[in-house]
């Protein structure tokens, strides 16, 4: 509804770019209804335009508006011998003022315009382009910036988080000068309950101008009253039937013209025309932490005793004292779950995670599988990271890891191994043993089995409900790809046997083994199939009787439990390749 409030548009004004998460950089967003002339037509224009100003030279771009830096080409000025790349604005002649933070190029021959981020703001804030969105892979791939486009695939807005761009005008010693232009015009049959008569209104405060223009108009969008004066103006010294005509210069023989005044009718309308000018200013952060680096004191703290004691993250930092923290095990899949993350195993209980792979940290997991990190190891992570990690930390309990102190601090590593790093290992030795002594491989592609494979670790079994969940996982990568009609032609069955991949692999090594050592061998991955239903299905009983065949310590804690499951799984398809190795081909079954 085209109200007072509409026109007025309050919302609009009251906002202060200080307090928004997205900082517009630039805006050029128009909505139009209706025909112009014409009752009911309605048309909206939001923009902002911007330009990074030095701190001396703040005071003298006070008179900066929207008309001074929207209206200007980017495109290089070139004054004889000096040239003035096209990222700089200036305020006179050779007097480089500021920089465009965004810069718009046009073609002559109709192609879309592209609105392009000043590269000095990509590599300082180290942002990757995707589409439309440029993220900080360092800062996991948080969004930075992004644009926006219409329904016509044209851009019309690109912003930028406030904490970002305080923090690179800090490193360039800048402030972001915002202006912003705001226009609503409606056509009205009557402006009574509006409340403002016919001319111009306006009002400053500040930076900020407002104003109203109500005019009487003719239906058609002419001033009420007006008219328009019409001249035509023709030669009469050429002749059509010259096959090369020829005109002479003008002069008042050979120059016919007439004029008249046209006048307009149309019943009587209102323009009503509400427009709105301000301009800000965003100051540069404190500190550069992002690009210049900044040392700043730590805000985190970290637990260090039993007791509850706490130390900032900052003191932790000194190598003349040695100290381990504690963290729930679920700070583990709270770095995996962020992009960029990184994640690998030294042994059996010590590994090394990272939220990006150059911050990644080592660890190890003790007797109450709680992870213990070496507290210096923590404190020179960046300041963002420190914070997930805080989250996460708890009092000391149950130790250090052994294998981790074995490592750290007697430098003389565990001769363990996980089984998160062997599965992939060891599907791929069976596929080599079948192909050698079968002449196939066992395992059918899967095209999502690498987006599979790092999920499965033994931290996804936080509770029972993780525990079933990760079963299922490795039903999917391992049983679910048994290829059945290679089984089948290996044991020599008809097409239409009804035997499911498991009781055929039971099958076929029980031609090796015998048929009380094969079901044996098998039985953890019976289990493991099992289990694929979960609790909704599986009576209690049945999912002991599952776990057992794994086998898998039910009353073990729940971390414990996952790696038992992954354990067994491994454990199970090495013995099958050594089986399978240990087959003497004939002659017949080629």
């Amino acid at each position: 509804m085209m109200d007072r409030n509409w026109f007025e548009m309050k919302r609009i004004r009251e906002r202060q770019l200080e307090n928004s998460v997205w900082i517009p950089l630039r805006q050029s967003k128009s909505i139009e209804r209706g025909s112009f002339g014409t009752e009911g037509h309605c048309e909206e224009f939001s923009g902002f335009c911007s330009l990074l100003i030095p701190l001396s030279l703040q005071e003298q771009a006070e008179s900066l508006n929207w008309t001074e830096m929207v209206l200007r080409d980017h495109m290089p000025f070139i004054d004889g011998a000096h040239y003035c790349p096209t990222e700089i604005h200036q305020f006179g002649p050779n007097y480089d003022f500021g920089v465009e933070p965004v810069l718009v190029q046009n073609f002559p021959n109709g192609d879309p315009v592209i609105w392009h981020l000043n590269q000095d703001i990509v590599f300082a804030l180290s942002l990757l382009r995707e589409e439309d969105i440029w993220i900080r892979p360092n800062e996991m791939y948080t969004e930075v910036v992004r644009l926006k486009r219409n329904n016509d695939n044209k851009p019309i807005l690109i912003e930028i988080k406030l904490e970002f761009m305080r923090d690179y005008l800090s490193a360039r010693n800048m402030a972001l000068r915002v202006s912003k232009y705001v226009k609503r015009v409606a056509i009205l049959s009557d402006v009574s309950k509006l409340g403002w008569v016919e001319g111009n209104h306006s009002e400053t405060v500040k930076n900020n101008k407002f104003e109203i223009s109500v005019r009487k108009i003719h239906e058609g969008g002419h001033f009420w009253g007006s008219s328009a004066a019409v001249i035509h103006i023709a030669r009469n010294d050429v002749d059509s039937d010259d096959d090369v005509p020829v005109m002479g210069p003008e002069n008042d023989t050979n120059i016919d013209s007439i004029s008249w005044t046209k006048g307009f009718s149309g019943a009587p309308l209102y323009h009503v025309m509400g427009e709105f000018w301000s301009n800000e200013w965003i100051q540069p952060a404190e500190y550069s932490l992002r690009v210049r680096q900044d040392d700043i004191p730590s805000s985190c703290e970290f637990i260090i005793s039993a007791s509850g004691n706490t130390m900032n993250a900052d003191d932790l930092n000194d190598k003349d004292i040695g100290r381990w923290l504690w963290f729930r095990s679920e700070v583990i899949e709270a770095v995996l779950e962020c992009r960029g993350s990184s994640f690998g195993w030294y042994t059996q209980d010590t590994g090394h995670i990272g939220l990006c792979p150059s911050y990644s940290v080592p660890f190890g997991i003790n007797n109450l599988q709680l992870v213990t990190v070496y507290a210096v190891d923590i404190a020179r992570l960046p300041e963002w990271q420190k914070r997930l990690w805080a989250g996460y930390n708890i009092s000391p309990e149950g130790g250090v890891s052994e294998e981790l102190l074995a490592s750290q601090v007697r430098a003389e590593p565990a001769n363990t191994q996980a089984p998160e790093e062997y599965l992939k290992i060891s599907m791929e030795q069976l596929d080599v043993v079948s192909k050698q002594y079968w002449g196939e491989n066992l395992f059918r592609l899967h095209r999502d089995i690498n987006a599979i494979l790092p999920t499965i670790h033994r931290f996804r079994a936080k509770n029972n409900a993780g525990l079933l969940a990760l079963a299922k996982d490795i039903t999917r990568i391992v049983i679910d790809r048994l290829d059945i009609d290679v089984l089948r032609r290996i044991i020599r069955l008809p097409a239409d046997n009804k035997h499911r991949s498991l009781k055929l692999l039971e099958n076929a090594l029980s031609e090796i083994v015998g048929v009380d050592e094969a079901r044996t061998v098998v039985a953890p991955l019976f289990g493991i199939y099992e289990l694929r239903l979960g609790d909704a299905h599986l009576p209690s009983s049945g999912i002991q009787e599952a776990f057992n065949l794994i086998p898998v310590q039910r009353d073990a804690h729940s971390i414990k439990q996952g790696l038992q499951v992954i354990q067994g799984v491994v454990v199970t398809l090495q013995k099958i390749s050594e089986i399978i190795s240990k087959y003497e081909q004939i002659s017949d079954r080629k």
